[in-house]
């Protein structure tokens, strides 16, 4: 089962806040490209993680005599307990499996001896085969240029249309500068963060 990232929900929020402001010549990538991106981005984050359970937990699956996982892809939060719980169900009928909001509940009382261990390797295999769209990574340079092109091309103007000061659009150069020589509040975050582990 793969699912493709709807759009329209954001595209429908990011009309309602600028409303009135006129777009500028279209940028190189678009807000589709972003999203597309970001959905690429997660997919590739959660078949890291299946990837390293399977390595990990290939013996016992085989030992319990579960079949081997596979990667289904990312799904939306609001439906990744229905994957989940379709998987189990389809795994093993003697699990008895209820519905809850935000995920779901498992019913252990009367199985036989040993039925427990076998379950929970059921889950933690139906888990894993599921990403979840909303655990994204940092931004990639997709995003990136499209965020910086945007501002300069459209938010920045527009805000100005509207009577709005703004302060000039960062260079370039500075942007690049900022990620290279974070500020010094990061820095000083960074280090009582580390002080914080050593304790």
């Amino acid at each position: 089962m793969r699912v493709r990232l709807v759009a329209v929900a954001g595209c429908s929020l990011a009309v309602a806040l600028t409303a009135g402001c006129a777009s500028a010549a279209a940028p190189a990538v678009t807000a589709h490209d972003v999203l597309l991106e970001r959905e690429l981005a997660a997919e590739a984050q959660s078949r890291a993680v299946f990837d390293s359970f399977l390595d990990e937990n290939a013996d016992r699956l085989n030992e319990l005599q579960l079949p081997r996982p596979e990667f289904q892809g990312v799904v939306e939060p609001e439906r990744w307990g229905e994957a989940v719980i379709g998987c189990v169900e389809s795994l093993d009928t003697d699990v008895r499996v209820s519905r809850q909001e935000g995920g779901f509940g498992v019913n252990y009382f009367g199985l036989p001896d040993g039925a427990y261990d076998r379950i929970r390797w059921t889950i933690e295999s139906c888990m894993v085969q599921y990403g979840l769209l909303a655990e994204l990574p940092p931004p990639g340079p997709v995003e990136v240029a499209w965020l910086e092109h945007d501002v300069v091309q459209r938010l920045l103007p527009c805000l100005r249309g509207l009577g709005v000061s703004t302060p000039p659009a960062p260079t370039a150069e500075a942007v690049r500068a900022a990620a290279l020589c974070p500020p010094s509040d990061d820095e000083l975050r960074r280090q009582l963060e580390l002080v914080a582990g050593e304790q």
